[in-house]
């Protein structure tokens, strides 16, 4: 689901050349994803979250996604400079990981990009 918002929120997804594929700037804060390595079959983005004014209470949110074009996937590989999801983490745990913290982290993205869709709509229609 996540490769399929994407490719609706950044039609051009393959073929952008640009570092910045999208912005939205909202009174919570700014939303961009920018194109960090490109390769033939995949690309790695950064979507980061910023809250000028407020990021000494509420701190940036980093994330980063790896798009995989030949099999339609997109997947957060790192989260707040954190990497090394595993798909189900016995619990407890010593690093305190959630159960299954990359589904959860892969939820969290879907629910972002649903977010700068219906902004990207919302824009459409004024």
């Amino acid at each position: 689901m996540n490769y399929l918002k994407l490719t609706q929120l950044i039609p051009d997804l393959h073929e952008a050349e640009d570092n910045l594929l999208y912005a939205f700037r909202d009174p919570q804060g700014v939303i961009n994803i920018h194109l960090r390595e490109r390769g033939p079959y995949t690309a790695t983005l950064d979507v980061t979250h910023q809250t000028p004014g407020l990021q000494r209470l509420i701190p940036d949110i980093q994330i980063a996604v790896k798009v995989y074009y030949d099999a339609e996937l997109a997947e957060v590989v790192c989260y707040q400079n954190q990497d090394g999801f595993q798909p189900k983490n016995s619990y407890p745990n010593s690093r305190m990981h959630h159960k299954y913290e990359k589904a959860d982290l892969n939820r969290f993205l879907t629910e972002w990009l649903d977010y700068c869709l219906k902004q990207k709509a919302s824009i459409s229609l004024a």
